[in-house]
């Protein structure tokens, strides 16, 4: 059984809807996943080092785009296997093992990072000062009970970070809950890239948030409205998966992909080419000829064109 189906079957049985990406196509990601509001992008790789900067950037975006949980799983580094029970990070991604991340997806999230060759734990600041006032501890007492010095404890305290070699004797002191679990955060800024379609440069100049990749899709345009929060809003309506393509076999493969995305997915399958396939598009994908785009002149008329 392949790892994509292994994992695919793990997250199935947790109750989200999976689409995984079909053979001999290349992507930025291999699973697409979601559980109610919960949205996974998950990508392979063996050595953790096939992260390059442009990849990291691709996948990044992308999770930007659809609000969600970004996240590798890899095997190794090039030096030696990855640990079980460690968040590792690539470029400001979460890479973890395959064990790892089934313990994620049930919440039993690790309490070691890996950075600059070394494994460090979070200190919950508030609880450790807490609980060094109630007990009365000096830095000299806890350096001489982690047989550590004054100087390495000070460290402890004003970076809120431990090494893993007195993460043990401290919980013993401070309690398991002075020890933060590792968490995955979402990204929230689209790094600036190079685009390359002009499909994607129409799109931004009318007020759409635009990824450009490599997936089913070639763009991913988001309409979202900012709420008080500072976060963003965002329905069926607002997602357009788009295809460039004046190849209508193209079009037509990959439509049926972006009509499998959609079902973990909401949104609108919109395939811009330069002449007008003589043939539907799949079932729900539509249409636009790309001299029509370049005349669309406000976010409201796309938006209507697509919808209706």
């Amino acid at each position: 059984m392949s790892l994509t189906k292994e994992i695919s079957d793990e997250l199935i049985k947790r109750g989200f809807c999976v689409w995984r990406t079909h053979e001999n196509t290349v992507s930025c990601f291999d699973i697409l996943a979601r559980r109610d509001a919960q949205i996974f992008v998950i990508k392979f790789y063996k050595f953790i080092e096939g992260i390059t900067k442009e990849n990291a950037e691709e996948m990044k975006n992308l999770a930007v785009c659809l609000s969600a949980y970004l996240i590798v799983l890899a095997e190794a580094s090039k030096n030696c296997p990855l640990n079980e029970d460690v968040l590792y990070s690539r470029y400001d991604i979460a890479v973890v093992t395959y064990e790892t991340f089934k313990k994620i997806l049930d919440e039993e999230y690790p309490l070691l990072y890996s950075t600059r060759g070394n494994y460090c734990a979070e200190i919950d600041r508030e609880i450790f000062s807490e609980i060094k006032s109630a007990l009365n501890l000096t830095l000299d007492d806890i350096s001489k009970i982690l047989n550590v010095s004054k100087q390495a404890v000070y460290r402890y305290e004003t970076q809120c970070r431990i090494p893993q070699n007195v993460m043990e004797k401290f919980s013993e002191i401070f309690g398991k809950d002075v020890i933060k679990k590792v968490k995955i955060s979402k990204g929230s800024r689209i790094q600036t890239t190079k685009k390359e379609l002009y499909v994607s440069d129409k799109l931004s100049s009318l007020g759409f948030l635009t990824w450009e990749g490599t997936a089913a899709f070639n763009i991913l345009a988001i309409n979202r409205n900012e709420n008080k929060t500072g976060t963003f809003n965002s329905t069926k309506e607002d997602k357009n998966f788009i295809i460039v393509s004046n190849d209508l076999r193209v079009l037509t493969r990959r439509a049926d992909f972006v009509e499998e995305i959609m079902e973990i997915i909401p949104g609108i399958c919109v395939c811009i080419g330069k002449y007008k396939p003589g043939k539907t598009l799949g079932k729900r994908a539509k249409f636009i000829k790309e001299n029509d785009l370049r005349g669309i002149e406000t976010k409201e008329e796309f938006i209507e064109i697509v919808k209706g």
